[in-house]
């Protein structure tokens, strides 16, 4: 496992997008489309100060297209990451404040219905609109 030191998103010669990750041992190449297929956000400042670690096809190894891989620790086979814990402590902090936000919204939203309903309801109980309109059925006398 190796701190992040630095992470940038960069494109190859070949034009392909990948994540750049600089540790104190060495810089790693992440294929974009392999660090969105673990999950790991966009948010990249967020990983500087946590750690990542890797696993690299070995000289030997039969890579995904069949060919056999010629040099050790250039192919990255599978990683994994983790965001600054500072980062990650902030970013619990802001999603409850928002979400306590929302519920003081919601809660408001309530408050003014239920204060319209009060408004209407010394209309309905004095009789106004529940009945109007409606005769009195006409008894015969015998």
């Amino acid at each position: 496992m190796a701190k992040i030191l630095a992470i940038k998103s960069v494109f190859t010669k070949a034009g392909k997008p990948n994540v750049l990750v600089s540790t104190a041992e060495k810089d790693i190449w992440v294929p974009y489309g392999q660090w969105q297929s673990k999950g790991a956000s966009d948010n990249f400042d967020g990983y500087v100060g946590g750690n990542i670690e890797v696993d690299f096809f070995a000289k030997g190894d039969i890579l995904l297209n069949g060919q056999e891989c010629t040099q050790d620790g250039i192919i990255l086979r599978d990683f994994a990451v983790s965001m600054n814990p500072a980062v990650v402590a902030y970013a619990v902090a802001a999603e409850t404040a928002q979400r306590a936000s929302k519920l003081s919204d919601a809660a408001a939203i309530f408050r003014r219905r239920r204060l319209e309903r009060q408004e209407q309801t010394p209309a309905v109980e004095a009789g106004v609109g529940a009945g109007e309109g409606v005769k009195e059925p006409e008894h015969e006398e015998a």
